[in-house]
């Protein structure tokens, strides 16, 4: 959307807040397949960029293979990437 455009007709408050969820607002498609946490939904967007996934940018920071399923190190590999790589560029 052009944002001429979108300054002209802008999205309405967000309940008890001072502003709309607007020039863009992420949404999820079948959010309970991909287990989306209340904080991958980001308003007030103004760009999205396709970007590699952490674990390829980084490969880095991919847990030993040889750690069980189970290990704590595991779960963390997989809720941290959302929550902490969101905007790197």
């Amino acid at each position: 959307m052009d944002r001429r455009r979108a300054a002209s007709h802008p999205w309405p408050k967000l309940p008890a807040k001072d502003v709309g969820a607007g020039p863009f607002y992420l949404i999820w498609q079948y959010p309970e397949r991909s287990h989306v946490s209340n904080e991958q939904w980001p308003y007030m967007l103004e760009k999205l960029t396709v970007m590699q996934s952490p674990e390829l940018r980084w490969p880095q920071l991919k847990v030993n293979a040889p750690l069980p399923a189970g290990a704590p190190a595991r779960r963390g590999e997989e809720v941290s990437p959302p929550s902490v790589f969101p905007v790197i560029a």
